[in-house]
């Protein structure tokens, strides 16, 4: 089951009420909430996953309507729609989200700590577990490794920066936590099978 919440603010607060209530969030309800407050998804938990609204190019076609109505122009026939950025996913609707506790905080630790470049040691260390312990878990339940989790992420956040902001290349890669371009080059390919640049061009 999920449950769409008008924004991220009540969805923050149903994620805090079904955490009362022993409901796990997303393994017995997804949620998910509008307008991708950064702070709002990442305060809540587990992390709220939301549907990223198109502000600025909203309030340039409001402001755009205006300026034509102050000329003398006419108002449009129909009401203007423009299409979300995307759905930016997290934990709160996360179909890897494991029932192993542990499996689950490791999970929150890459989403939260990915872009600050941290390492399967440092999971490790801040879960009191030994990597040999941590790669099990994620090996039986998810079928992947740690450092392919961590890399993952980073993958996913470095893509909606090239897609949704002009930063450089090595801006982005500085960003997303893969520390220099060429690692971010290298592990980007990997995944997607193009190089960070191409595609920026190719999108």
């Amino acid at each position: 089951m999920g449950v769409l919440a008008s924004n991220d603010i009540p969805g923050r607060s149903l994620c805090e009420l079904c955490r009362n209530a022993g409901i796990r969030v997303p393994e017995a309800v997804a949620v998910l909430g509008v307008d991708n407050d950064e702070s709002e998804c990442r305060m809540s938990f587990p992390t709220l996953s939301s549907i990223d609204i198109p502000a600025e190019a909203v309030g340039r076609t409001a402001m755009e309507s205006l300026a034509k109505l102050m000329k003398g122009g006419q108002p449009p026939p129909a009401a203007t729609f423009l299409p979300p950025v995307g759905l930016i996913a997290r934990s709160s609707t996360d179909w890897l989200a494991p029932r192993d506790p542990i499996l689950g905080k490791a999970l929150q630790i890459i989403e939260e700590e990915s872009d600050r470049g941290i390492g399967v040691e440092a999971v490790c260390e801040s879960l009191g577990v030994s990597r040999r312990n941590l790669e099990r878990r994620f090996r039986s339940e998810l079928g992947i490794g740690v450092h392919e989790r961590i890399q993952t992420v980073q993958v996913a956040r470095a893509k909606r920066l090239l897609l949704e902001s002009n930063l450089r290349i090595s801006e982005v890669a500085e960003r997303t936590g893969f520390g220099n371009l060429r690692r971010f080059d290298r592990v980007f390919r990997q995944v997607e099978g193009c190089q960070p640049s191409e595609y920026r061009r190719l999108r």
